[in-house]
């Protein structure tokens, strides 16, 4: 399979797992549609493949929050790295990133807002957007799956993230 047939067929499969997806441009990893009624709704698989016959090698935009039943927990850098294996973290789909990695948590229910609260940790919630695989970072580097949804199910989130998000 080519790569453009790849990124469609990625977006086609995250879609139908009921995550809300979108085309970015993968120097910019900026949006290549207006994306902001895809945090109301999801995107048919018809659009997917409009999206995708337009924009053959774009990126695969994930949208956080309550539409995709998902938050994103992202590490960078050494930092991040020790807070969460001091923290500790339960098998959840984890990826990975130029810098670090992403982990995929259910979204408990209640709005949550994008933060960067510790030096090495951003969330990824309601209104944000995360870079999925199999889609290139603007350095070249692919996302890759460590663990994919379709090995690990999305976990809730840890109780000390829960406390990040809800500490004033």
């Amino acid at each position: 399979m080519n790569k453009k047939n790849e990124l469609l067929e990625a977006a086609l499969t995250y879609q139908k797992r009921g995550w809300s997806v979108f085309p970015i441009n993968s120097q910019t990893k900026r949006p290549l549609i207006e994306w902001k009624p895809y945090q109301e709704r999801i995107a048919s698989p018809e659009q997917i493949k409009k999206w995708w016959t337009q924009y053959p090698y774009a990126g695969i935009g994930l949208v956080t929050g309550k539409i995709s039943n998902i938050i994103v927990l992202d590490i960078d850098g050494e930092e991040g790295k020790k807070y969460i294996k001091d923290k500790g973290i339960a098998p959840t789909p984890c990826g990975k990133t130029k810098r670090g990695e992403h982990y995929f948590f259910k979204h408990p229910g209640f709005t949550i807002q994008n933060f960067a609260k510790k030096k090495g940790l951003d969330l990824r919630a309601d209104g944000g957007y995360v870079v999925l695989p199999p889609s290139k970072h603007p350095s070249g580097i692919r996302y890759e799956w460590i663990l994919s949804p379709e090995e690990e199910e999305l976990m809730d989130p840890p109780g000390w993230l829960l406390e990040l998000i809800t500490k004033k």
